[in-house]
């Protein structure tokens, strides 16, 4: 029996997504220890080379010949976009404004995905893949913002209103600059990746997040710290199995999306990260969230459906 593409392509989504929540719990500590960018040049390097060996001994030349072509060229600039910049948005936003803020603009991807696909005319979305995209990213947000406040010793007033104001205005921008990289970066990825092959692709979309991180780290003079997580490998084996999971296995499963499924529906499948996270995150993390978390996590799961099946 041939499995449905669209099915296939949801699943490998829904898989990516939570393969990503798991490494979150993973390199909570080490994110911590280390520093975000320093983490993600740690799991790109690793996941660089776990890519390239896996397509050389699966597929032979197939990267490489990929490289010479207009697709191999597309799929290394959607890897810099949205696994480099759009990574470097997304960490200043949640420097200016925490966690839950950020990752809430990142769920704009999706929209401007859909939102751009209709401009140009490369996607029909119907008013049952528009309702799954809304019920999806409004349990996700609800998930997002239903985390229990705590309790902060440093008072308010510590930052004058103006420079405060300022500060909500610049992470917003770089909130939903970061989703533009992505959503930008999926379109890229979603009209090369099915000529070049899913692990060809995802190797060199791995190749250009390396290159554009590579050239970042360099250009800020932050290589002593970026590097500082590769100089401890042996005593990296949490973060190693994460990396294989979230970023190896998570990234091929987000191409195998992107080739099976419209750009904006994939886009809104791969944000259902924080609906996995939810559980682990009050069983191993020991956060609290509030009643309406878990009501986001039914209305995201019942608009899931309405993505994959006709």
């Amino acid at each position: 029996m041939t499995l449905d593409p669209a099915v296939a392509g949801g699943a490998a989504a829904l898989a990516a997504a939570a393969s990503w929540a798991i490494s979150t719990v993973l390199f909570k500590a080490a994110i911590v220890r280390h520093g975000p960018r320093a983490m993600n040049a740690f799991r790109i390097a690793i996941a660089l080379l776990l890519f390239w060996t896996a397509t050389l001994l699966l597929n032979g030349g197939a990267a490489p010949r990929a490289l010479l072509t207009r697709e191999g060229a597309t799929l290394l600039a959607s890897g810099a976009l949205g696994l480099a910049v759009g990574d470097v948005f997304l960490f200043e936003a949640l420097k200016r404004l925490g966690a839950q803020p950020a990752i809430a603009l990142n769920q704009l991807s999706p929209i401007w995905s859909a939102a751009f696909g209709f401009l140009l005319g490369t996607e029909q979305l119907g008013a049952r893949e528009l309702g799954g995209i809304a019920l999806v990213l409004g349990g996700v947000l609800l998930v997002i913002f239903g985390r229990a406040p705590t309790v902060h010793a440093v008072a308010p007033d510590a930052i004058e209103r103006a420079a405060a104001r300022r500060l909500r205005l610049t992470g917003t921008a770089c909130g939903i600059a970061s989703s533009l990289c992505n959503a930008t970066a999926g379109m890229l990825t979603h009209h090369a990746i099915r000529a070049v092959g899913d692990l060809p692709g995802s190797t060199l979309r791995m190749s250009g997040a390396a290159a554009g991180t590579l050239l970042a780290t360099l250009v800020m003079r932050r290589s002593a710290l970026d590097f500082a997580p590769l100089r401890q490998l042996p005593r990296m084996r949490k973060e190693l199995v994460a990396v294989f999971l979230a970023t190896f296995l998570g990234i091929f499963l987000q191409q195998a999306a992107y080739a099976r499924l419209d750009a904006s529906v994939a886009l809104c499948l791969l944000s259902t990260t924080p609906l996995f996270l939810l559980p682990m995150a009050v069983t191993l993390l020991h956060e609290r969230y509030r009643l309406i978390a878990w009501i986001g996590t039914l209305l995201a799961t019942a608009g899931v459906p309405l993505l994959l099946f006709d």
